[in-house]
């Protein structure tokens, strides 16, 4: 929800990070499961990251936006482009709760 709301952005509150990703989730699994591919959930830094470097506040952004990616059975996480490596670890320790393969760029 953080970068949705981020510098304008008008999408958190007119759609919302749950809302964009079940969509994203369900054209994804149409188009590729029919023909035999895979669906990968993503993510990437958080502006949360940046104004706290407060660990749990951190996790608590990562984890509305993979909670979909559950629901919906994806079949591995991209994270990408973390400048900085704290936060690419914290977000492993969320990710790895729910979703088992992930796939990190810092």
């Amino acid at each position: 929800e953080d970068k949705l709301k981020n510098r304008g952005n008008a999408a958190g509150a007119e759609h919302g990070v749950r809302a964009i990703n079940d969509g994203a989730c369900k054209i994804a699994k149409e188009t590729s499961y029919a023909a035999g591919g895979l669906v990968a959930g993503g993510l990437s830094q958080t502006p949360t990251y940046i104004t706290t470097k407060n660990k749990e506040l951190v996790k608590a952004e990562v984890k509305k936006q993979i909670e979909v990616f559950k629901d919906h059975i994806v079949d591995l996480m991209i994270c990408e482009y973390y400048e900085l490596v704290e936060e690419a670890v914290w977000l492993v320790e969320a990710v790895k709760v729910l979703l088992p393969v992930t796939l990190v760029c810092v």
